[in-house]
């Protein structure tokens, strides 16, 4: 039997927001493009709409999807997502590939006003035996 899995929440990577008029938008994701955007998904412009960010765009990082529940688009969607900040969120729960450097999404994000807390938690131990 197949093990259930849960979604990731928005609540589980955007700790604050000052102001959500101020800080979300609606991007529309690129037509004729198949994609899954998942809650916390790093979006890029590319031509006529928004993309998931890849290997080496790391820097043209534009906004956080925020979904309910993964979104199978095949082009111009439209999604909420987080595009300014003052903002933190918990990069260890962001939706972005293996190849996609932390680091250079990092320095988009700051671009933003969009900055990292709780990131690489050590183990909590709260009893010893």
């Amino acid at each position: 039997m197949a093990q259930s899995t849960e979604t990731t929440r928005v609540g589980e990577w955007l700790k604050w927001l000052a102001n959500r008029d101020f800080c979300l938008g609606i991007l529309s994701l690129k037509t004729a493009t198949a994609q899954t955007i998942y809650s916390g998904a790093l979006l890029e412009a590319d031509g006529d709409g928004y993309i998931i960010v890849a290997n080496g765009k790391e820097g043209d990082v534009v906004g956080i999807a925020m979904v309910e529940q993964p979104l199978v688009a095949t082009g111009g969607e439209k999604v909420l997502c987080l595009v300014r900040g003052p903002a933190i969120v918990d990069s260890d729960k962001l939706s972005y590939a293996a190849n996609v450097s932390w680091a250079e999404v990092a320095a988009a994000l700051a671009a933003l006003d969009i900055r990292p807390a709780q990131s690489a938690l050590a183990e909590w131990v709260t009893q010893t035996y």
